[in-house]
């Protein structure tokens, strides 16, 4: 009984020092630090134009991993957090709509053929909002290099 009981006190206390990784995103001009933590959705854009969103894996000290992808903390021009609570709705918004434009417009159509020319407005609104739903805009703060914000991955006790 003892050696469990001491087994564990050592195993709760190992996992209470554990200590995790985060990203801090810091403006020194600012005087403002954000942290984010490993597993997070983000979305980065790099300083060779490629856009990345995924979720976030430290592979070391100054390179984070995205999808497979490495990108080294020098690489990054913005970043952005990427909820999947807002990417979600705001895909099926978009997309609900560019179905109910489209479809919606060739119904009206079927049914009353003089009204054809609002096809020309029609489903060019719904193949624009079908895009904007495979591609939700993020309206959240992004955070640039060129405004002062540096990245780098710190312990977080």
């Amino acid at each position: 009984m003892e050696r469990v009981l001491v087994f564990s006190f050592l195993f709760i206390s190992f996992i209470m020092s554990a200590q995790e990784r985060v990203l801090s995103v810091t403006n020194e001009i600012k005087n403002k630090t954000i942290e984010i933590k490993e597993g997070k959705r983000i979305r980065v854009k790099t300083f060779d134009g490629k856009k990345i969103s995924g979720r976030l894996k430290f592979v070391d000290a100054h390179t984070i991993m995205i999808k497979k992808t490495k990108i080294p903390l020098t690489q990054i021009k913005k970043i952005k957090k990427n909820p999947l609570l807002m990417t979600v709705p705001m895909s099926t918004f978009f997309g609900t709509h560019a179905i109910y434009s489209g479809v919606g417009g060739l119904i009206l159509v079927a049914q009353t053929p003089f009204l054809a020319p609002i096809l020309f407005f029609t489903i060019p609104t719904g193949a624009i909002l079908g895009y904007i739903a495979m591609k939700p805009p993020n309206i959240l703060k992004g955070y640039k290099a060129s405004k002062k914000w540096k990245y780098q991955i710190n312990l977080n006790n």
